[in-house]
């Protein structure tokens, strides 16, 4: 599937969990609501676990990518600090896009790895602690601290297991992918 494809995807889950929190409130509208809420999360798990078993970095990263952007969209104007949160991870991801094609062009790569310290802290497990590793790495303290919200669906933390999935699945497929191009 392309890029597209699997954007098209995401927007139609997330609009079903939108109109089930918007409906759930809705005197008369909560059973549908919650219906709708629950496909859409269903129907993310989905695309979260057919991006993980795509093996593709891109992918991978533009799942993530177009959730971060929907839960950006869908947060409310009293939700300053998840907003701004939300907006750095999209900015960490655009620069995490910008190395996937460094990293398919061997020659590039070697010479661009030369430039990264060889110490342990500016390396994730021996390979360049770029900007795909650094955007994850934040990602991940972001990820725990929404387990923390109060008010949090099973549901929702059944996805957020699965994203944790996503980003491990995705940091292994790109250091893989660092791994062969250096070796």
């Amino acid at each position: 599937m392309d890029p597209i494809g699997w954007t098209a995807r995401i927007n139609i889950a997330i609009s079903y969990v939108i109109a089930g929190r918007i409906n759930r409130s809705i005197k008369g509208q909560a059973e549908k609501g919650l219906e709708d809420f629950y496909k859409g999360l269903d129907d993310l798990m989905i695309i979260v676990r057919d991006a993980i078993t795509s093996d593709d970095p891109f992918i991978m990263t533009l799942v993530e990518y177009t959730i971060i952007a929907e839960e950006l969209v869908s947060a409310g104007p009293e939700e300053v600090h998840g907003r701004s949160s939300y907006e750095e991870a999209m900015r960490e991801f655009d620069d995490a896009f910008r190395c996937i094609p460094l990293v398919d062009d061997k020659e590039l790569y070697k010479a661009v790895e030369k430039s990264y310290p060889t110490r342990s802290k500016y390396r994730y497990k021996k390979m360049p602690l770029d900007a795909y590793h650094a955007a994850y790495k934040s990602h991940k303290i972001r990820m725990n601290n929404n387990r923390r919200r109060i008010g949090i669906d099973s549901k929702e933390l059944e996805l957020q297991t699965l994203r944790d999935k996503l980003y491990i699945a995705a940091q292994e497929c790109y250091r893989s992918k660092q791994a062969d191009v250096l070796s």
